[in-house]
């Protein structure tokens, strides 16, 4: 069984691990079990959360270190799909638990919540603690960077779906509650004025409206043609007069006309050169790359 500090634990990975938490002086006595794809940062963030938590594994986790212990992950299981990874932790939670481990797991294992159940003290304790918080510029723009760029793989959203449809199945009346919460933003007089004036100063303070059009900008540079686009490309179109198919970019909202071709496809090899130059990868490619 491999067992990990966090000088040594892998970092980000195409696979999923299920993971154990031991005392560095009692590694054969497994306390906590989770899954992750980032043993590195999955334990960093069991260490770094800890003082500011009141867990029963937050209190654990102090003690080994004010015993001038190391609290070290092992791997149980790994080279996992996320969900094979969910699948495998239940059944290991279920299985240390009827060895009687003493793990310090609030849930089932899973998803995260199942078997968990909090109560109305606990939910507003936690709501009060995070009323009025908000992420420093700085922290958002570190989240932003972490995952800009990174796509889902088909498999995890055939998971993704999978959870969501798995979820409205098993509780139904579950679209009736979100729905009733969305409409009660509006029925709050201070919740519109919220929304109100953060849609004003989207408008008229010029640097929010400098972003909001960059970041548009970019959604349409990066997305498809639109569906009744009748060539199928982005970027071209037919000109009933000669017959003839129109390759087009716009760029920092000009239309640039691109020229006539004989066919569709030419006219779309004639927007894609013209999208690389102007914005590089970050663009829509009618025509994969070769």
């Amino acid at each position: 069984m491999e067992i990990y500090d966090r000088r040594n634990a892998p970092r980000r990975a195409d696979t999923w691990f299920v993971y154990g938490l031991v005392d560095s002086r009692a590694l054969e006595e497994i306390r906590y079990i989770g899954i992750t794809n980032n043993p590195y940062s999955r334990l960093s963030l069991h260490l770094s959360q800890a003082p500011k938590e009141g867990w029963k594994k937050s209190r654990w986790i102090g003690s080994v270190v004010d015993a001038g212990a190391e609290v070290m992950m092992c791997v149980l299981a790994s080279g996992m799909t996320q969900e094979d990874s969910m699948m495998m932790e239940v059944a290991l939670i279920a299985e240390y638990r009827a060895k009687g481990a003493p793990l310090m797991n609030l849930t089932d294992g899973g998803e995260g919540v199942k078997g968990q159940v909090q109560s109305a003290e606990t939910r507003a304790k936690r709501s009060a603690a995070l009323k009025g918080k908000s992420k420093s510029p700085e922290a958002v723009s570190r989240q932003a960077e972490a995952v800009r760029g990174r796509k889902a793989t088909d498999e995890q959203r055939a998971n993704l779906r999978r959870a969501h449809l798995k979820r409205y199945a098993e509780n139904p009346g579950i679209r009736d509650r979100i729905s009733i919460s969305l409409k009660s933003r509006y029925e709050d007089s201070s919740e519109r004025a919220k929304i109100s004036d953060a849609n004003i100063r989207r408008y008229s303070d010029p640097d929010e409206r400098k972003r909001t059009g960059e970041i548009t900008a970019k959604i349409k540079i990066a997305g498809p043609p639109p569906k009744n686009n009748s060539s199928g490309f982005k970027g071209v179109s037919l000109n009933k007069t000669n017959g003839k198919w129109m390759s087009y970019i716009n760029v920092n909202g000009v239309r640039l006309h691109l020229g006539h071709h004989q066919t569709a496809l030419q006219a779309a090899e004639a927007y894609d050169k013209a999208a690389i130059e102007h914005y590089g990868d970050a663009c829509f490619l009618n025509l994969k790359r070769m």
